[in-house]
């Protein structure tokens, strides 16, 4: 806020103590994703968060000089963090399953942990000099002349990898939609094999001998 300009050093200030207590509060939002995964499903719960993620920098791009956006911008923001960690978990298990979860989980949050030393000089790369300006509450920081920096371009690139990333939960919920279609498909198969036999239902073995079959296909 320092850097955009935006917003007057009192302003800055009040806003910051609204976020402080709205990550604190954010702790509700983790019981939300538990119930949303129950009903909706986890690829759906996963394009969810992706999307409050980049909900939070459309608010950055296009209306950072509105106070009550922003403040919203701060609630798009807790939920997003707090839905991230449960279903990273989520999806650890539900495609890779338990045999090796903690060394995964381990390795998920060591990565997380070493891209965190880089984001100090990521920092150093994309702001600007204006929160290095006075910050005598008398002066409004919206007409001192400093740099704004590059948050912007930032806020672009985050948007864009959200945006891939998207690609994951539509891929996989298209595969198992084909998945169900195929299953289906093959129990009417093995259901019309069997009665052409005089059989009532398709025996056990009829049926893991078609869906052998639909997965070499």
């Amino acid at each position: 806020m320092a850097d955009s300009r935006n917003f007057s050093y009192e302003s800055q200030r009040d806003l910051a103590r609204i976020f402080t207590l709205i990550m604190a509060a954010g702790v509700l939002a983790s019981l939300v994703v538990g119930v949303l995964m129950d009903r909706i499903g986890l690829d759906a719960c996963t394009a969810l968060t992706l999307l409050l993620g980049q909900g939070q920098i459309l608010i950055l791009v296009f209306v950072p000089d509105h106070r009550r956006w922003m403040i919203f911008g701060f609630v798009v923001y807790v939920f997003f963090r707090q839905f991230l960690f449960p279903v990273y978990i989520a999806n650890l298990t539900a495609h890779l399953g338990f045999k090796y979860f903690g060394l995964l989980n381990g390795l998920g949050f060591a990565a997380s942990g070493i891209a965190q030393v880089f984001m100090a000089s990521l920092v150093q790369v994309v702001q600007g000099d204006c929160n290095m300006v006075s910050t005598d509450p008398g002066e409004d920081t919206q007409t001192v002349d400093c740099e704004i920096g590059r948050w912007m371009d930032l806020h672009v690139v985050e948007f864009v990898l959200m945006g891939l990333l998207l690609l994951a939960p539509w891929i996989e919920s298209r595969e198992k939609l084909r998945r169900q279609e195929r299953i289906q498909e093959l129990l009417r198969i093995a259901s019309q094999t069997s009665m052409s036999y005089g059989s009532v239902s398709p025996s056990p073995s009829n049926l893991d001998d078609h869906a052998r079959v639909g997965m070499e296909l």
